[in-house]
């Protein structure tokens, strides 16, 4: 089934509508930008506070907040288009685009990613030009 457009979304998440399929889960960190095919889905688990997502052949992405457990139906039914994790103060404060209010809905805290494309991260993150630039200035 072909990709719909979005229609649920909050700050840190975005469904495609009922009866349609994502083709791929976003996956939004800071400094970083991850495309999982559903096609690479293996599997889900997870509680209230703490959901794992498992694509194959080795990545794992582990979302951690508050009612995440309604999130899953949405990865059975592949709905699952897009998560976000916020800024640190976002968190720790859970507060979304200046409303501070709770709306009862899912909310993210962190997004951490085990597996091959972790490893991917650390080495963008090693290789950093403008890093390196740095490090060279403050040699001289």
């Amino acid at each position: 089934m072909a990709t719909a457009l979005a229609c649920e979304t909050s700050e840190d998440w975005q469904l495609v509508a009922e009866g349609h399929r994502a083709a791929s889960l976003i996956v939004e960190r800071p400094r970083k930008l991850l495309v999982l095919p559903w096609c690479m889905f293996a599997s889900a688990s997870g509680e209230s506070s703490r959901v794992k997502v498992r694509f194959a052949p080795n990545t794992t992405v582990i979302i951690t907040g508050k009612r995440l457990d309604t999130l899953l139906q949405a990865v059975a039914e592949y709905r699952l288009l897009r998560i976000t994790q916020p800024t640190g103060n976002e968190a720790k404060f859970d507060y979304r685009s200046g409303s501070g209010v709770q709306t009862g809905r899912p909310t993210i805290s962190t997004i951490e990613i085990e597996g091959e494309d972790a490893d991917e991260e650390d080495d963008l993150l090693e290789d950093d030009p403008d890093e390196n630039d740095i490090e060279d200035d403050e040699e001289r």
